[in-house]
């Protein structure tokens, strides 16, 4: 009898070691399954840190470049306007007179935007979409390229309806674009013309109204995504 229970506590005995072994095995394979998930994500995280700070330094160099080349684009506007005031004051005169190319010349800026089209298909290609800075940088751009791309499209526009125009149904025109020579039927048409008036209105509001306002906005606004970018880069290198 004595035997018999012996034998049932030594039973029981291996049923318990057999199942703590085997518990122990089961916690040290998620342990070793979660420790690997960690890895693979923390190597992850260090890979997709790497290219967004690659694509992040690229934009800061795009939008360097584009600040240079707007601010030269608003000093020369600012510089010719006083040639638009002349004509629409009606202060221009014989003596003054002279074919600056105002409203023949395509003076424009376009937005460099390499390194938003790659954080645009990075953030595609990732779950991780929830970097504040990304989605700053994305309303950055869909703003301003997109208002820069409208009025370059509507002044390049009436330069060319200008150009058409004069060259249909002014004798004068080339002469006037060939060699500078204002004729006397030029003189006629920018001196007293009120269709060349309006014309240099029309370009006036284009640039000084909707153009030049848009550039400086984004002077304003590509200095603070410089500013977050490089402290972005500071931080994370």
């Amino acid at each position: 009898m004595f035997s018999k229970k012996k034998q049932t506590l030594l039973y029981r005995k291996k049923i318990a070691s057999y199942l703590s072994y085997a518990i122990g095995e089961i916690i040290l394979i998620v342990l070793g399954i979660l420790i690997a998930v960690f890895i693979k994500n923390s190597n992850e995280e260090a890979v997709n840190t790497e290219i967004r700070n690659g694509i992040y330094t690229v934009i800061i160099n795009n939008l360097k470049s584009d600040t240079i080349a707007v601010r030269r684009l608003i000093d020369t506007y600012e510089e010719a306007e006083p040639e638009f005031l002349k004509i629409m004051n009606d202060n221009l005169n014989a003596k003054n007179l002279n074919y600056s190319g105002i409203m023949t010349s395509q003076r424009l800026v376009n937005l460099n935007t390499r390194g938003f089209k790659q954080l645009s298909d990075y953030k595609n290609s990732t779950s991780n979409n929830t970097d504040s800075l990304t989605f700053q940088i994305t309303d950055f751009y869909t703003t301003y390229n997109t208002g820069i791309s409208e009025i370059n499209e509507l002044i390049s526009e009436d330069i060319i309806e200008i150009i058409k125009d004069w060259r249909d149904n002014y004798d004068w025109f080339n002469p006037l674009i060939k060699t500078r020579k204002i004729t006397e039927e030029a003189k006629t048409y920018f001196l007293e013309s009120l269709e060349y008036k309006n014309k240099v209105t029309y370009r006036h509001i284009l640039i000084y109204e909707n153009y030049i306002p848009l550039l400086k906005r984004f002077l304003t606004k590509s200095k603070i995504i410089l500013n977050r970018l490089e402290e972005r880069l500071q931080k994370e290198n």
